[in-house]
């Protein structure tokens, strides 16, 4: 099909302004149209934009139609009243999508009508269209112009030239080709005074149709008659193409280029005399304009030649404009079809990611599976529209199908609590096991009653394999209904989230029953260490009180033993032995003091009791035995405390039992002649204790575990004393209850612990 060839601007040429007096509607659209290549200017209002348009016309406005002071509608009306602006295609911009509002816009001369929110797909196809059409329009104006200048100069010239110009001004009228057809063969019959004009068009196989006529009475009619190829051969068909002229004015004259076969050929239509010429359109041989004189030969003036060949391409115009009038009409049709479906696909899409959305929330907000999947079998079915929709699932053997969840529309049989034998449906089941969703038509599988058309997706936990599908979705829709690409989409993804929404039920269910298993297995602990610690005590107890008393004996009798007898050596093993005892019954004793310890703290039973302390006072005593022990391992203990330190209120208890652990720890872990120093300070409202003993240093991998339970630290003990392995846990925990913190380093051969603890407890 031909068109008029419209010569297009470059999209930098075309000049284009936008109208909202919100920044961001104009920067939205600014972006999407110089990325296009655009140029763009702006007006925040209507009072700017007419000032704009009056210094530089655009090609195209973008109208906002709510602005304050002067809207869209005002500034539209005062476009179309002025000759200058009012070809100007107006595109309004709405956030109303209401029809009086659109039918308000088209009466105040809008091209065209966006509504907000923007979907730059149809900001620019409509951009595009409205450009199109304006480029069109000024093409056809000018056509129209050069058909008027045509016409003018043929008034001043015969009586035929005027009819000639009557001729063109019809068919240049015209976008119908049937009208240019008939009103130009009737048009030449009665300015030429012909028996038969007709117009024949030639097709790509070089067959040919007679589509118009205008014949006198009496003589045969052809319109509407077929001809094959060799009425008009492809030789022909290249010359006419080259704009050859035949001009027969008697077919039975020797002189005549006809063949005898076509003198035949045209005898039936008693044709005497013809004048062909081509009808070009697009520089393509669109068909023959002729001219037949039957009642006798005729010469042709080479004035009706003239006329002929002007009339042949005024009809191959109005053949181009009707074709381009055509597909201008077929391309807004399409557009227009393109953006209703558009617009339903992407309506569908907003509602389907609004269902999934709502889905999802449920599954985060809830781990009530039963909840969840019956809300989503509900959203499904309402959005796609279906009659039906389950949930079924697998049991543990895998043999059987059970719907437990189910939506069917009013009137429709439930089929919910029924099984399916997977044995009955093996071409189903056998796909749907191996992770394949699929349609199909209606089957008789019971218990399923609807004749529907079927789509059915698998519920998925894990990878696509048989031990992870624990379940299908099984969408019903009208028997002959097919399931879109989006539906799909949808089911699959509400699939995904029922499996999400079971799996998190069952890893509920599991944390619970874990959660139990770990308070019961707790409460065994606190059972337990209650009972040893309650059987351990009496008897250490009573093994430390012999002891002390054995030693106290042994010390009075030692002297009375030498003198009467020559046992040294036997007592001595036995005062060995008996301190032996002590140590350990003492440390027994301890390690159950410090798990006591350690479960009241955990148990958050452990009573805290605040006592104000001058530190520079309680702290020379609560070392003294620390600096026998010192001296004794050929150890330096030093303290500095800050002059300004100020009265502390602290646990005692708890703060006599983290010095006396760290300590001790110091004093076990120092070599001779190394030196262990405690330092005190403030800082705003907390003091610092720092312990430092040099001579050892914990490894980088080591230091994270110091504060473990039952860790001690391998090989570092140079006194070999024993230890519980709790003294630095317990540490940690009274530091924290009392709302507390303690870290440890250690580098260049040096050991310090730093604890950090507020002035004042309640």
């Amino acid at each position: 099909m031909s068109a008029i060839a419209v010569p297009k601007k470059t999209n930098s040429k075309i000049n284009i302004l936008i109208v909202d007096d919100q920044p961001d509607n104009l920067r939205i659209l600014s972006s999407i149209l110089r990325d296009e290549m655009y140029k763009v200017r702006q007006a925040i209002s209507g009072e700017v934009a007419l000032a704009a348009i009056q210094a530089n016309t655009p090609d195209l406005i973008l109208l906002d139609i709510r602005m304050p002071q002067m809207d869209g509608y005002q500034v539209c009306s005062i476009l179309k009243a002025n000759p200058a602006t009012r070809d100007i295609p107006v595109i309004f911009l709405s956030a109303l999508n209401d029809a009086s509002d659109k039918v308000k816009a088209f009466a105040a001369g809008a091209a065209d009508y966006i509504t907000k929110p923007f979907q730059t797909e149809e900001v620019l196809v409509r951009i595009g269209h409205q450009l199109t059409i304006r480029q069109q329009q000024q093409q056809l104006l000018e056509q129209n112009q050069q058909l008027q200048q045509t016409g003018a100069m043929l008034q001043f010239q015969a009586e035929q030239e005027r009819l000639m110009g009557t001729i063109i001004q019809r068919i240049r009228q015209s976008l119908d080709k049937e009208v240019v057809f008939s009103t130009t063969v009737s048009a030449i019959q009665q300015l030429l005074r012909a028996e038969r004009v007709l117009i024949y068009q030639l097709f790509e196989n070089h067959t040919g149709k007679v589509v118009d006529e205008a014949v006198v009475s009496g003589f045969p009619a052809i319109l509407g008659m077929d001809f094959p190829q060799e009425v008009f051969p492809s030789t022909y068909h290249e010359l006419y193409k080259h704009g050859r002229i035949c001009i027969i004015n008697d077919i039975y004259a020797k002189n005549a280029d006809i063949t005898p076969c076509l003198v035949k050929f045209v005898e039936q239509w008693a044709v005497r005399a013809k004048l062909v010429v081509p009808i070009l359109a697009n520089e393509n041989l669109w068909g023959l304009l002729i001219i037949h004189h039957c009642s006798a030969p005729r010469v042709w003036l080479r004035s009706e030649v003239s006329l002929l060949s002007q009339l042949a391409g005024q009809i191959a115009i109005g053949i181009q404009q009707a074709e381009l009038y055509q597909e201008i009409q077929n391309f807004n049709s399409t557009l227009e079809r393109q953006v209703h479906i558009r617009t339903l696909q992407l309506q569908q899409s907003l509602a389907f990611e609004a269902t999934l959305k709502r889905i999802s929330d449920k599954v985060r907000d809830s781990l009530d599976s039963h909840q969840i999947l019956q809300i989503a079998v509900k959203e499904l079915a309402t959005a796609i529209e279906a009659k039906a929709c389950d949930a079924a699932l697998y049991s543990p053997d895998r043999l059987t199908s059970t719907i437990h969840y189910q939506y069917v529309q009013p009137g429709l049989p439930a089929t919910q609590g029924q099984q399916i034998q997977l044995e009955h449906a093996p071409e189903i089941y056998a796909q749907l096991q191996q992770g394949y969703c699929f349609a199909f038509c209606q089957m008789q599988v019971s218990p399923i009653p609807y004749h529907s058309a079927i789509f059915v997706c698998p519920i998925v936990d894990g990878q696509l394999q048989q031990a992870g599908i624990i379940g299908h979705l099984w969408v019903f829709k009208a028997i002959g209904s097919s399931f879109s690409e989006m539906e799909i989409n949808l089911v699959q993804q509400v699939a995904n989230q029922c499996a999400i929404a079971l799996r998190q039920a069952q890893l509920y269910e599991a944390a619970q029953a874990q959660v139990k298993e770990l308070q019961r297995l707790n409460q065994l602990k606190d059972d337990f260490l209650n009972t040893i610690s309650h059987e351990l005590r009496t008897p250490i107890s009573s093994i430390q009180m012999v002891t002390n008393l054995l030693i106290t004996l042994t010390n009075q009798e030692e002297t009375f033993v030498r003198e009467i007898c020559d046992f040294k050596e036997q007592n001595n093993k036995a005062i060995h032995y008996l301190k032996v005892l002590q140590e350990e019954s003492e440390r027994e004793l301890n390690l159950i003091e410090d798990l006591l310890s350690l479960q009241h703290i955990e148990a958050g039973v452990y009573a805290s009791q605040p006592t104000p302390i001058d530190l520079r006072d309680w702290l020379p005593h609560a070392i003294e035995s620390f600096e026998i022990r010192a001296r004794n391992q050929q150890q330096t203990l030093q303290v500095e405390i800050a002059p300004d330190f100020p009265i502390l209120t602290v646990d005692l208890h708890s703060f006599s039992r983290i010095v006396t652990e760290l300590l001790n720890n110091a004093c076990k872990y120092t070599p001779p002649r190394e030196t262990i120093s405690i330092y005190a300070y403030t800082k705003t409202d907390h003091f610092y204790l720092n312990i430092v003993n040099t001579g050892v240093e914990i490894a980088p991998e080591e230091l994270p575990r110091v504060f473990d339970k039952f860790y001690r630290i391998p090989n570092k003990d140079p006194w070999k004393h024993s230890g519980t392995g709790l003294g630095l846990a317990l540490v940690k925990k009274l530091v924290e209850q009392m709302r507390g913190t303690i870290a440890v380093q250690s580098a260049n051969n040096a050991t310090q612990f730093i604890i950090r603890l507020p002035l004042f407890i309640e």
